[in-house]
């Protein structure tokens, strides 16, 4: 009788929680649209001057949208990309990152890459700034 109740339950828990993290992951992704503002970058490698003037940081928005795509704007450059938000990566086009934190005013993503020790990891707010 014991086995019975078990085969009778494990679907019903499973079913369970699959839908939870379903639940999780739109959530996530609610937290996610809007537009985000790169506060930093923090590498491993080191920082190389140019002409003895250490460059201004460049201004990188990442405005995601509902419909799964990205706009992307870096400097003068802009473009668009689909993404993918699971509980651990978050995926831009061809790019993987691995979660570290989101919430409502702070992303943290670290590049997921063979070489590890090259890895950045990347840090912004949310903003309201838009990109045109």
């Amino acid at each position: 009788m014991v086995s019975f109740n078990l085969i009778t339950i494990l679907p019903i828990f499973i079913l369970t929680m699959l839908s939870v993290a379903e639940t999780n992951g739109q959530q996530k992704n609610q937290v996610l649209i809007g537009t985000w503002e790169r506060l930093e970058e923090e590498s491993e490698l080191p920082q190389i001057e140019i002409g003895g003037e250490c460059s201004k940081p460049i201004e990188v928005l990442l405005m995601f949208k509902e419909d799964r795509t990205i706009k992307v704007k870096q400097g003068s450059q802009i473009y668009e990309s689909e993404y993918k938000l699971t509980t651990k990566e978050l995926i831009l086009g061809n790019r993987k990152y691995k979660l570290l934190k989101l919430d409502s005013d702070s992303l943290i993503m670290k590049e997921i890459s063979q070489w590890e020790s090259l890895a950045s990891t990347y840090r912004y707010f949310k903003t309201s700034k838009r990109i045109k």
